[in-house]
C-alpha cells in the first residue's frame, strides 16, 4: 500500500483501463518533452514496452517519424 497522498483518485467518468496509462504516459512525454523534437526530426525508441510505444506516439504528436527497436529478452 502506499500512503494516500501519494495516490490520485481517478475522475468517475474514467474507466481503470484508461487510467492505468496516465503514469506510463506521464514518463512517455516527459522524456519526448526533454528530447526537444521538431517537426521532420528522426526518434528512435529502444523496447516495446508501454512506456516505449506511448513514448513513439508522443514523438509522433510532436511531428518526429519514430522507430522502434525491439528488446530482446533470453530466458536461460
Amino acid at each position: 500500500m502506499i500512503e494516500e497522498k501519494r495516490a490520485h483518485k481517478l475522475p468517475a467518468e474514467l474507466d481503470y483501463d484508461l487510467g492505468v496509462l496516465a503514469e506510463p504516459l506521464a514518463v512517455a512525454t516527459h522524456a519526448v518533452r526533454l528530447a526537444e523534437l521538431k517537426i521532420g526530426s528522426t526518434c528512435v525508441v529502444l523496447g516495446t514496452g508501454t512506456i516505449g510505444l506511448l513514448a513513439g506516439v508522443a514523438a509522433q504528436e510532436a511531428g518526429a517519424d519514430w522507430y522502434v527497436v525491439p528488446t530482446l529478452i533470453l530466458f536461460v
